[in-house]
């Protein structure tokens, strides 16, 4: 006599493979929640020092404009002040880039605007290097009470999203990161 599977057996082997797919499946869905932020992190970091190393090499005020567009995506683009004697008068160097999708710039004390979109928030970096801690108005940090710094808050455009912050500092114009929830 042949011996076969019941219907009971076959039901649980069913349940046991689907609650082996849910843990899979979470698994992979949180596997690449990290990598939007680094890559924004790494282009807010990269766009930060070609605009610092532009200003030391080229002896030109460098600025760097960040904001976010209708639809909270951050945008980032450098100028250059040719004028000193004209420090409105800016020419646009490079192109816009945008942080990777569902990724927007977070208002900070210091820049209250980018909760506004096509609001931008600027970093001025002078010819030795700093930034200018003065322009376009003084600069105050969130996360301490540190004179000369700005921040950068990085957000994550979902419930419970990832939040990175950088610092800049005003006499160096060292950047330094980290993230947090």
């Amino acid at each position: 006599m042949k011996r076969a599977f019941t219907l009971i057996e076959l039901l649980m082997v069913m349940a046991i493979m689907g609650v082996m797919l849910t843990i899979t499946i979470t698994a992979f869905n949180s596997l690449g929640s990290g990598t939007g932020v680094r890559g924004a992190l790494l282009q807010t970091r990269s766009e930060l020092s070609l605009a610092r190393q532009n200003a030391i090499a080229r002896r030109v005020k460098t600025r760097l404009h960040i904001g976010n567009t209708e639809d909270s995506r951050g945008y980032i683009f450098r100028t250059e002040v040719l004028d000193p004697k004209n420090p409105n008068d800016e020419t646009v160097f490079g192109s816009t880039n945008y942080l990777p999708k569902g990724f927007y710039f977070g208002a900070t004390v210091a820049a209250p605007q980018l909760a506004t979109p096509n609001q931008d928030d600027v970093f001025e970096f002078n010819f030795d290097g700093s930034a200018d801690s003065e322009y376009p108005d003084r600069w105050t940090s969130d996360l301490s009470t540190r004179a000369k710094t700005k921040d950068i808050i990085i957000k994550e455009n979902r419930p419970g999203g990832l939040v990175v912050t950088s610092v800049v500092y005003g006499m160096t114009g060292r950047i330094k990161h980290w993230s947090h929830k």
